[in-house]
């Protein structure tokens, strides 16, 4: 099964980010602060996101939106986003010089021959505003189902010895 081709992907794109916005207040009322605001984030499930169980004055709830956005950290040592190196690998519906959606990855603090990597097909640098690599869903959607994580385990253990050196 490969992926949905994306079509009017513009008010799609809209419409996804203003619901996960509106889910993530409701996070962010309920829930106790964590640090990197880790309290904010929706969860992955069979059916999109979710905001998982949350507290609620007399029962616990849970907000569920069936569409897909993924995010996540590998710290190298530690758990601190402003110090401790890491990666960052998640899916954005298009941003500032990337109109269409794609999936992201970048390390910090950057190591040193990170732009000296020789990366898989499909991979791209990106060094427009931020630095790291980056994967068009439109390339995605005409590969076989298990290419992207393939991608990203390649690029995981081509980077991650970088992190810890």
């Amino acid at each position: 099964m490969g992926l949905p081709a994306l079509t009017d992907w513009d008010a799609t794109r809209r419409a996804l980010h203003q619901a996960a916005q509106v889910v993530g207040a409701v996070r962010q009322t309920l829930c106790e602060p964590l640090p990197n605001n880790a309290h904010l984030g929706l969860f992955v499930s069979k059916k999109g996101l979710t905001t998982g169980r949350l507290g609620f004055f007399n029962g616990p709830i849970q907000l569920d939106l069936d569409f897909e956005q993924v995010s996540f950290l590998w710290f190298a040592r530690g758990f601190d986003e402003g110090h401790d190196p890491h990666l960052n690998i998640g899916f954005s519906p298009g941003s500032a010089g990337l109109p269409r959606p794609y999936v992201y990855l970048y390390a910090s603090p950057l190591p040193p021959r990170f732009f000296d990597l020789r990366l898989p097909i499909g991979a791209h640098y990106w060094r427009e505003g931020w630095n790291g690599i980056i994967i068009h869903y439109d390339w995605l959607a005409n590969q076989p189902e298990a290419e992207l994580e393939e991608i990203l385990l390649r690029l995981h253990a081509m980077i991650a010895p970088m992190m810890v050196e």
